[in-house]
Protein backbone atom coordinates (compact mmCIF):
# COMPACT_ATOMS: atom_id res chain seq x y z
CA UNK A 1 0.00 0.00 0.00
CA UNK A 2 2.88 2.36 0.71
CA UNK A 3 4.71 1.66 -2.54
CA UNK A 4 1.95 1.68 -5.15
CA UNK A 5 1.83 4.86 -7.25
CA UNK A 6 -1.94 5.02 -6.89
CA UNK A 7 -3.44 6.77 -3.88
CA UNK A 8 -5.20 4.53 -1.37
CA UNK A 9 -8.34 6.11 0.12
CA UNK A 10 -10.27 4.74 3.10
CA UNK A 11 -13.86 5.46 4.07
CA UNK A 12 -14.49 4.55 7.71
CA UNK A 13 -18.02 4.30 9.02
CA UNK A 14 -17.47 2.47 12.31
CA UNK A 15 -14.68 0.83 14.26
CA UNK A 16 -11.12 0.58 12.94
CA UNK A 17 -9.49 -1.51 15.66
CA UNK A 18 -6.21 -3.43 15.55
CA UNK A 19 -5.67 -4.47 11.95
CA UNK A 20 -8.31 -1.92 10.89
CA UNK A 21 -6.27 0.88 12.46
CA UNK A 22 -3.18 -0.53 10.79
CA UNK A 23 -4.85 -0.44 7.37
CA UNK A 24 -5.83 3.19 7.94
CA UNK A 25 -2.26 4.07 8.86
CA UNK A 26 -1.15 2.74 5.47
CA UNK A 27 -3.74 4.71 3.50
CA UNK A 28 -2.93 8.01 1.84
CA UNK A 29 -6.28 9.62 2.60
CA UNK A 30 -8.72 8.65 5.34
CA UNK A 31 -12.32 9.86 5.42
CA UNK A 32 -14.04 9.07 8.72
CA UNK A 33 -17.70 9.35 9.62
CA UNK A 34 -18.84 11.09 12.77
CA UNK A 35 -19.14 8.44 15.45
CA UNK A 36 -16.40 6.26 13.96
CA UNK A 37 -13.23 5.53 15.91
CA UNK A 38 -9.84 3.86 15.75
CA UNK A 39 -7.70 2.03 18.26
CA UNK A 40 -4.68 -0.25 18.44
CA UNK A 41 -5.37 -2.21 21.65
CA UNK A 42 -2.57 -4.78 21.31
CA UNK A 43 -0.89 -3.54 24.50
CA UNK A 44 -3.96 -4.57 26.51
CA UNK A 45 -3.24 -8.19 25.54
CA UNK A 46 0.50 -8.05 26.15
CA UNK A 47 1.27 -7.82 22.44
CA UNK A 48 3.42 -5.36 20.50
CA UNK A 49 1.58 -2.71 18.46
CA UNK A 50 0.63 -3.11 14.83
CA UNK A 51 3.83 -2.44 12.85
CA UNK A 52 2.16 0.09 10.55
CA UNK A 53 0.71 2.08 13.45
CA UNK A 54 4.08 2.07 15.19
CA UNK A 55 5.88 3.22 12.03
CA UNK A 56 3.36 5.60 10.49
CA UNK A 57 1.55 7.31 13.38
CA UNK A 58 4.66 9.24 14.53
CA UNK A 59 4.89 10.76 11.04
CA UNK A 60 1.22 11.72 11.04
CA UNK A 61 1.02 13.13 14.55
CA UNK A 62 4.06 13.10 16.87
CA UNK A 63 6.21 10.53 18.60
CA UNK A 64 4.75 11.55 21.97
CA UNK A 65 1.15 11.13 20.80
CA UNK A 66 1.86 7.87 18.96
CA UNK A 67 3.52 6.45 22.09
CA UNK A 68 0.57 7.43 24.25
CA UNK A 69 -1.96 5.87 21.90
CA UNK A 70 0.03 2.66 21.48
CA UNK A 71 0.91 2.38 25.17
CA UNK A 72 -2.69 2.91 26.28
CA UNK A 73 -4.56 1.22 23.44
CA UNK A 74 -7.31 3.74 23.99
CA UNK A 75 -10.10 4.53 21.58
CA UNK A 76 -9.71 7.68 19.46
CA UNK A 77 -12.95 9.14 18.12
CA UNK A 78 -13.22 10.80 14.72
CA UNK A 79 -12.87 14.34 16.04
CA UNK A 80 -9.72 13.59 18.00
CA UNK A 81 -8.29 11.55 15.11
CA UNK A 82 -8.72 14.58 12.85
CA UNK A 83 -7.12 16.93 15.41
CA UNK A 84 -4.19 14.53 15.82
CA UNK A 85 -3.67 14.21 12.06
CA UNK A 86 -4.54 10.51 11.84
CA UNK A 87 -7.41 11.14 9.41
CA UNK A 88 -8.00 13.74 6.71
CA UNK A 89 -11.70 14.52 6.94
CA UNK A 90 -14.79 13.83 8.99
CA UNK A 91 -18.19 13.53 7.34
CA UNK A 92 -21.72 13.07 8.59
CA UNK A 93 -22.48 9.38 9.12
CA UNK A 94 -23.46 7.78 5.83
CA UNK A 95 -21.52 10.29 3.68
CA UNK A 96 -18.03 8.86 4.16
CA UNK A 97 -18.13 6.64 1.07
CA UNK A 98 -19.57 9.40 -1.14
CA UNK A 99 -16.86 11.82 -0.05
CA UNK A 100 -14.15 9.19 -0.58
CA UNK A 101 -15.50 8.36 -4.05
CA UNK A 102 -15.59 12.05 -5.04
CA UNK A 103 -12.02 12.44 -3.88
CA UNK A 104 -11.01 9.31 -5.82
CA UNK A 105 -12.64 10.70 -8.96
CA UNK A 106 -10.74 13.99 -8.56
CA UNK A 107 -7.44 12.20 -8.08
CA UNK A 108 -8.16 9.85 -11.01
CA UNK A 109 -8.10 12.90 -13.28
CA UNK A 110 -4.48 13.66 -12.36
CA UNK A 111 -1.37 12.11 -13.93
CA UNK A 112 -0.32 8.94 -12.11
CA UNK A 113 3.32 10.01 -12.48
CA UNK A 114 2.70 13.11 -10.38
CA UNK A 115 0.62 11.28 -7.77
CA UNK A 116 3.25 8.56 -7.54
CA UNK A 117 6.05 11.09 -7.11
CA UNK A 118 4.24 12.77 -4.23
CA UNK A 119 3.41 9.46 -2.60
CA UNK A 120 6.96 8.09 -2.92
CA UNK A 121 8.44 11.28 -1.46
CA UNK A 122 6.21 11.15 1.62
CA UNK A 123 6.39 7.39 2.13
CA UNK A 124 10.13 6.92 1.52
CA UNK A 125 11.19 7.37 5.18
CA UNK A 126 8.54 4.92 6.39
CA UNK A 127 9.39 2.31 3.76
CA UNK A 128 13.11 2.62 4.52
CA UNK A 129 12.48 2.27 8.27
CA UNK A 130 10.29 -0.79 7.65
CA UNK A 131 13.07 -2.39 5.59
CA UNK A 132 15.65 -1.66 8.32
CA UNK A 133 13.36 -3.19 10.95
CA UNK A 134 12.90 -6.31 8.82
CA UNK A 135 16.65 -6.80 8.40
CA UNK A 136 17.37 -6.58 12.16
Amino acid sequence: MLETDLPVIAAVKGAAVGFGAELLALCDIVIMAEGAFLSDPHVKYGLPPSPACQLVWPYLTSVAVAKELLMSGRRVDAGEALRLGLVNRITPRGEELNVAMRMAEELAGLPVSGLGAVKRAFNRPVVEQFRRDQSD
